[in-house]
């Protein structure tokens, strides 16, 4: 059964700024109130990428943050027609968004807690990341940025200036640890004791996070990049197995995207 957010919205939305901070990377700034004033860190947005008929559909997108005075931040990187329309777009311009949808972080658990991103799955966790500064301001927050290169890391000075401890590592060493971003997280479990884990990135380093998880013996909520047509359940093309598979499936954009991977059929073992 589909279980809607009794915040979601259809809004207008006026861009206030697109940045280009790297290569292919941008950041949009949107005067978004009503989705704003709802949204939770871990949710996101579909957004109507162009008024012409290709592409057809909306495009899923994280909130990257939001503000108190009703603005929203899209972080996103060129990977098709959808990304490069958006690229193009200039102040003023209006989009169409459809949000917040799907189900945000929980913020409960046990401290410390440990943040890892690789690639564009840092997006959320900047919002996850500030909320945690607010709400838990007595634990420790470390923060585990991963990417191919120095050039990706466009977003790390924004977690520092939270006042949270933030680790990078990169594929060619041009920055931080030479190598994946879960290498990362044997250096913290030294320092001991049960961390609460919140992570978003590719497949692979979603799987590595969840397996060292477990190790460990650390709470662990995953946020799962999907493609997705209408983002709120009905069109259920963002099927995944539950972690008992005759229960039948999760659907990230309505279930999730954040899930406990002890809820996944993908992280038994």
């Amino acid at each position: 059964m589909v279980t809607l957010n009794p915040y979601l919205c259809q809004e207008n939305a006026t861009i206030l700024r697109n940045e280009q901070l790297a290569e292919h990377i941008y950041r949009l700034t949107l005067k978004s109130p009503h989705i704003a004033a709802a949204a939770q860190p871990g949710q996101f947005v579909m957004v109507r990428v162009s008024d012409r008929f290709d592409p057809l559909l909306r495009r899923p997108f994280s909130l990257h943050q939001t503000t108190n005075n009703g603005t929203i931040q899209i972080l996103f990187k060129i990977v098709g027609v959808g990304t490069k329309n958006l690229a193009t777009m200039r102040p003023d311009q209006g989009l169409n968004l459809i949000g917040p949808l799907g189900k945000g972080f929980c913020f409960q658990g046990e401290g410390p807690f440990c943040l890892i991103g690789g690639g564009m799955g840092v997006a959320p966790l900047l919002f996850a990341a500030k909320v945690l500064a607010q709400k838990r301001a007595n634990e420790r927050i470390f923060v585990l940025l991963g990417g191919r290169t120095e050039k990706e890391m466009v977003v790390a000075p924004d977690f520092r200036t939270l006042g949270v401890k933030t680790y990078l590592a990169t594929e060619d060493g041009t920055i931080g640890h030479h190598g994946m971003v879960t290498d990362l997280m044997g250096s913290i479990v030294e320092s001991g004791g049960r961390w609460s884990a919140m992570a978003c990135g590719p497949m692979p380093m979603i799987q590595a996070v969840a397996k060292r998880c477990r190790e460990y013996r650390w709470e662990c909520q995953v946020s799962i990049e999907s493609f997705m047509a209408c983002g709120m359940g009905t069109c259920l093309g963002c099927a995944m197995p539950m972690r008992e598979k005759e229960a039948g499936f999760f659907h990230v954009c309505s279930d999730g995207p954040v899930f406990n991977i002890q809820e996944l059929g993908l992280y038994n073992g």
